[in-house]
Formats: C-alpha cells, sequence, structure tokens
C-alpha cells in the first residue's frame, strides 16, 4: 500500500503527539539480503534471455559454444512467447 507524504507526515504527527519520547522515522524499510541479490540478478538473466533470442545462433560461437543447445532451440520456436514470459516473470519476481 503506498501512502502519500502527506499522509505520513500526519501520522508522524499524531504519534508523537499521543505518545511522547516515540521518535518516528519516515523510511522505507530495508529488504533483506536474498531479495537484494535477487532484484540484481534477475535483470541480468532477463536481458541475457532477450539478448540472445534477439541475436540468435551467431551469438553462440562469440561466448565460445559452437553449437547452440537444445533449449536455444526450444525457446527459438516461439520467439516472441519467450521474451514475452522473461520480461513478465523477471518483472514479477524483481
Amino acid at each position: 500500500m503506498k501512502i502519500c507524504r502527506g499522509t505520513a507526515v500526519t501520522m508522524k504527527k499524531m504519534l508523537e503527539t499521543q505518545f511522547p519520547g516515540i521518535d518516528v522515522i519516515l523510511d522505507n524499510y530495508p529488504p533483506s539480503l536474498p531479495k537484494r541479490l535477487l532484484s540484481k540478478v534477475v535483470p541480468v538473466f532477463q536481458f541475457g534471455v532477450i539478448g540472445i533470442m534477439m541475436a540468435g545462433e551467431q551469438i553462440f560461437p562469440m561466448i565460445g559454444i559452437t553449437t547452440p543447445p537444445p533449449w536455444y532451440y526450444s525457446l527459438r520456436a516461439n520467439r516472441f512467447g519467450s521474451i514475452a514470459t522473461a520480461w513478465l516473470l523477471g518483472n514479477v519476481m524483481q
């Protein structure tokens, strides 16, 4: 739930008035380490899949793989679906 800044400031003032001596800090709660790492890894995966799909078979010799792996051909059979799935699933995971 997103609260606008004015509402948060109003709530802070109400709490400080109701409970003297309390220190209310308006800041986002920091996410846990696994969630922060996932937010860094997922975009790399997303753009990796999209890059492989856009570059085609030519990219594999550039990275030292002589023949494309079998999973590439199943992704290539439905390029749009593969790219859309990588994009949407990546955004959900982030």
